[in-house]
């Protein structure tokens, strides 16, 4: 049996993507054994390509600007494992070469893999629900899915929707979300609905509103009919106003509770701490590395980072690298060849990282790749894999 290139990528690949969308902390180091193996045995097509007309965007991004980044913050803090660990994560750009040269299925990955997110919220959620599993009591599902790094679990009437069963990629479910209303799949628009209101996180539930409501009330050429479009608006409506209170109610008593810190004013004193941090002109511009620490004024201790993302990226990398890096990842926004349909879920996820470490990590790549496949997949130009190499070569020879 001939084992096809395509085949053993489609396998790393999924294996990749696994770890990124359920185990992102990569407890066991699996994500990066996957990505250098397909980094490997894909050199010869990435080296055939990256430095190609077509590929400019990906070896600037994906290759120099990972290295001068790691160089910056070596420089700064002296800390070569700090400065590898906090600016690797763009490597994962270049993958985006064997996946449009072989014509991985990516983007079906990703919906299955996020399928099953939704399924094991839901679960979750559910289970807890019929009294089958308690997602307060530290049992072995809550044990393994803190000792794992997946996220956190529980449940209380402080939260905005009662339930916060969040896995740290779950902000991925938007695309999922929207790639089901697209589709007209009404049981995984229900179920991906679902899985982010019971992340329980405000971002995700106010994403999936968002994206609800622009898709059914303003962009009208979804086909559906009037019943349809009238069941939708009022479980819209119903949602809207359980979730209101909720919220309300999750202000007023974490307000009222003597030495309650809420986690908007965590981020309040975040936002101070940079202000103060920023008026030094170098901390501005050229950033202070990352591993670098400050004093986070929202949580009273020094940090090496913080929530906010586009402010953190600045802190670390300075005006000077955080600049280009924006402009980059918001290319696919105003990109004709990305379907409008993804660039409204793209829009929430960029909102969800600016107050979510989402903005410089796996996750974040993951979704970027997502979102440039179009882009790069939308050039005619003719890729070369290393067979086609090779054939030059010996053409050449002769």
């Amino acid at each position: 049996m001939i084992i096809k290139k395509a085949d053993v990528n489609k396998l790393f690949l999924f294996v990749f993507l696994f770890v990124c969308v359920f185990f992102p902390g990569d407890p066991y180091n699996i994500k990066l054994y996957a990505l250098f193996i397909l980094l490997i045995i894909n050199a010869g097509c990435i080296v055939n390509n990256l430095f190609s007309k077509q590929f400019q965007l990906i070896a600037l991004f994906g290759f120099a600007f990972p290295i001068v980044v790691m160089i910056q913050s070596t420089l700064l803090t002296r800390d070569v494992r700090s400065a590898i660990s906090g600016a690797y994560s763009p490597v994962i750009l270049i993958l985006l070469i064997p996946i449009i040269c072989y014509k991985l299925p990516y983007r079906d990955m990703i919906i299955v893999l996020l399928k099953c997110m939704a399924i094991l919220i839901i679960s979750l959620a559910v289970a807890d629900i019929v009294g089958l599993n308690n997602v307060n009591e530290n049992n072995f599902i809550r044990k393994s899915f803190y000792d794992l790094g997946m996220g956190a679990m529980g449940k209380s009437a402080a939260y905005s929707s009662y339930y916060r069963i969040f896995m740290k990629a779950s902000p991925l479910l938007v695309l999922l979300l929207d790639d089901s209303i697209s589709k007209r799949k009404y049981i995984w628009i229900i179920l991906s609905f679902a899985s982010l209101w019971f992340s329980g996180t405000r971002a995700n539930v106010l994403s999936a509103f968002i994206i609800m409501f622009i898709r059914y009330a303003i962009w009208n050429d979804n086909k559906m009919n009037n019943k349809r479009r009238i069941i939708v608006s009022l479980i819209m409506i119903v949602g809207a106003i359980i979730l209101a209170p909720r919220i309300y109610n999750n202000v007023e008593a974490l307000m009222s509770t003597s030495g309650a810190i809420s986690s908007d004013m965590v981020r309040s004193g975040e936002f101070e701490a940079y202000v103060d941090l920023f008026k030094d002109p170098a901390n501005l511009v050229l950033g202070s590395g990352f591993g670098s620490q400050f004093f986070n004024i929202g949580r009273d201790h020094y940090s090496v980072t913080s929530e906010l993302s586009y402010f953190e990226m600045i802190r670390c990398t300075g005006l000077i690298f955080a600049i280009p890096f924006f402009i980059f990842i918001f290319i696919p926004i105003f990109s004709k060849a990305v379907q409008r349909d993804y660039k409204l879920s793209y829009i929430c996820y960029l909102i969800i990282a600016a107050t979510n470490p989402l903005l410089f990590s796996s996750t974040a790549m993951v979704m970027y790749i997502f979102m440039f496949v179009d882009i790069f997949a939308d050039d005619k130009r003719e890729l070369m894999t290393m067979k086609d190499c090779r054939k030059e070569l010996k053409y050449e020879s002769n």
